[in-house]
């Protein structure tokens, strides 16, 4: 006798012509997890809020532009990956999913997140990136279990000091917005570890970002930097760093004071040399120095080189 699950399948079998890319049942024969991924599907049924077990949903890849109301039955969903679509809204129903941990929407159409959002208490993972966001609703501040938010790739203006509630925040993506000033609460958040604020409209780069003592990723590509900020060389913790896409012509020698420094990326900039210093970071594995066309030092042949090899340049060129 087939069960409740297999018949739900079946419907959605029915419905969008496509099979599941992959399923997993508990030993009860309850589907706990249940995977769409990339099936060119157009259309979800409502039966999916049938699944009253199901754990995860990944619908990543698709060509839905609506996600039915139903989805709010499925009350034991923790993660639900509906990135790389054309949703265009959200249904309100999406609230009452009340042991959400992860929402991904990344790279969909979205114009507004209904306020219900703030209603997933659990939610530690949120990816808005790339939509059509202009603003966020207020209640979005109030998701404090959140550890990750990535809202880059929008429209975004405006940051509230409520930003600060997200006091568990270690990620935070913010990039390729809109937005020439920055809370001054983002300079407390006591757990961040990685900041992506490149590709907006700084006059110059607020100062509340040197009092992220503890970040170990900075992205700053695409900041119109013409010089490297000398308060950047107190950030000590730092294991990557983007300055790609910027003005740069040249580069501190304090740089080589990063100790812990293991990626670090330059491309296209307009720098001239390279420093020594560079030599001295004792972790970096990645150097990528492309697309500087008026860089002379080391010559072509060492850049065509890996990381050691123009570090290796560098050392020696020291010595000489």
């Amino acid at each position: 006798m087939r069960s409740h699950d297999d018949l739900t399948l079946e419907a959605i079998e029915k419905a969008t012509g496509e099979k599941p890319e992959s399923f997993v049942r508990d030993s009860d024969g309850d589907i706990l997890h249940l995977s769409y991924e990339e099936r060119g599907i157009d259309l979800l049924p409502s039966d999916i809020g049938r699944l009253r077990h199901l754990q995860q949903l990944n619908l990543k890849g698709n060509g839905l532009t609506v996600i039915p109301r139903e989805v709010g039955r499925l009350g034991a969903l923790e993660e639900l990956n509906l990135a790389h679509n054309r949703i265009e809204a959200l249904p309100v129903d999406i609230g009452k999913l009340q042991n959400l941990r992860i929402l991904n929407l990344w790279t969909n159409r979205l114009t507004e997140i209904p306020p219900v959002i703030g209603r997933l208490a659990k939610l530690t993972d949120l990816a808005l990136h790339q939509n059509r966001l202009r603003d966020l609703p207020d209640s979005i501040w109030s998701l404090t279990a959140l550890d990750s938010l990535q809202l880059g790739q929008n429209q975004l203006t405006l940051l509230p000091e409520q930003l600060g509630n997200l006091a568990d925040l270690t990620y935070l993506d913010i990039s390729d917005n809109r937005l020439e000033t920055l809370p001054d609460a983002l300079g407390s958040l006591p757990h961040l570890e990685y900041l992506r604020v490149g590709g907006n409209r700084f006059a110059s780069l607020p100062t509340l970002l040197w009092r992220q003592t503890r970040l170990k990723g900075l992205h700053l590509a695409g900041s119109g930097l013409q010089t490297v900020p000398e308060e950047l060389s107190g950030l000590s913790e730092l294991e990557m760093l983007h300055l790609g896409d910027n003005q740069l012509t040249t580069l501190p020698s304090w740089i080589g004071r990063l100790s812990k420094l293991r990626i670090l990326h330059l491309d296209n900039n307009h720098l001239i040399r390279l420093p020594s210093e560079l030599a001295d970071l004792p972790r970096l594995e990645r150097l990528t120095i492309s697309r500087n066309p008026t860089l002379v030092h080391p010559p072509d042949r060492v850049r065509l080189k890996d990381t050691e090899g123009i570090l290796e340049f560098l050392r020696q060129d020291r010595g000489r």
